[in-house]
């Protein structure tokens, strides 16, 4: 058996969760942006962090006893497409949204279709075409806890800062300026996370403040008991009714990703690069040092499906024989990675 807990991420204040940041010509851009959402391993490091504060292993901003961390944590970092092996951590749900009554929202599939959608076959383009669904426009991407959606300009409020790198008025340098873009979270909306630990793992359960993503922001970790809604239940709606599709609930890492692997696609990507550390070498675990390849460095920048992504199959039969040969990888979804739910038209069932 393992403990199942589900946890409730409330930022303090605004936050800013870093990500790949280039201009045009490949250069560091002055202007930093940061994502609405955090992402995996971001979510997995506070987690770590936390259970550190949870086992009375962490004081004065550094691990006290490293050996006994390792056995909980692993000593590791967790990197995409390497064995999950994060000590008494057996695996996280991918990431939610808990509003004020810890209800659960989750990324609705793109491109609302309730009423069923019939394909059209181009023989010219060799392609299904979906009528009504134009790639060109730009659809929002929703979060829904199965009766209602909610975009994200009803959750999250952007705010930007200017900054001076070497905090001098009087330095003028152009390059010495930067702005930041950051987020806040509306209608006391929170993030969510389940986590299953192993049963031996004895940890304090009360709620606790630490610094997360960029900037060193603050969050309020909170242990809930209220039960959650399942991602089956909260999708169930959102049934076709003529083809069974995958809904992505979360971020997916799918390097052998084909068209011919599917009907159609309504997909949306992003650039993902993940930050690697390892226990023996950080001084400060409340600090990493970026700038010390010694204590962190960056892994290799990868694409993934953005969470909401949804395939259409022809039959049920193409679905399971594309779950079988692309999400079947286990390291992948005990980290948060690769969630999905396919949604059967004709039985208006999860599967």
């Amino acid at each position: 058996m393992s403990q199942i807990i589900n946890i409730k991420l409330k930022p303090i204040d605004d936050y800013f969760f870093g990500k790949e940041n280039l201009d045009k010509k490949g250069d560091a851009n002055y202007f930093l942006k940061s994502n609405h959402l955090p992402q995996v391993t971001t979510v997995l490091g506070a987690i770590r962090y936390w259970l550190l504060i949870a086992t009375n292993n962490f004081e004065n901003n550094s691990i006290k006893d490293k050996a006994k961390a390792s056995k909980d944590i692993g000593d590791k970092s967790y990197v995409v497409g390497k064995p999950f092996q994060l000590g008494k951590i057996e695996k996280v749900s991918n990431l939610f949204l808990l509003d004020k009554d810890n209800q659960k929202f989750i990324p609705a599939p793109s491109w609302l279709d309730k009423e069923g959608a019939q394909f059209d076959w181009n023989d010219a383009l060799d392609a299904a075409i979906l009528p009504g669904y134009n790639a060109k426009e730009y659809y929002p991407s929703l979060f829904t806890n199965g009766s209602a959606e909610k975009s994200y300009d009803s959750i999250f409020t952007e705010s930007e800062y200017s900054h001076n790198r070497k905090n001098d008025r009087n330095n003028d340098q152009e390059d010495s300026f930067f702005k930041t873009q950051t987020f806040r979270l509306k209608d006391n909306f929170s993030f969510g996370l389940t986590v299953w630990l192993r049963d031996d793992l004895k940890i304090n359960k009360e709620s606790c403040i630490f610094k997360m993503g960029g900037e060193n922001k603050l969050f309020q970790l909170e242990i809930i008991e209220t039960t959650l809604l399942s991602e089956q239940d909260i999708l169930k709606s959102y049934t076709n009714n003529q083809y069974p599709k995958i809904v992505f609930t979360s971020d997916a890492y799918l390097p052998e990703l084909k068209k011919s692997d599917y009907l159609f696609g309504i997909i949306n990507t992003k650039n993902f690069r993940s930050l690697f550390a390892e226990i023996e070498k950080v001084q400060n675990y409340n600090a990493l040092s970026k700038n010390d390849p010694a204590q962190i460095v960056k892994s290799e920048l990868k694409q993934l499906l953005e969470a909401g992504s949804v395939l259409y199959f022809k039959e049920t039969q193409q679905a399971n024989d594309f779950i079988s040969c692309h999400l079947k990888n286990q390291s992948l979804s005990k980290a948060g990675f690769n969630h999905y739910i396919l949604l059967n038209p004709k039985e208006n069932q999860t599967i």
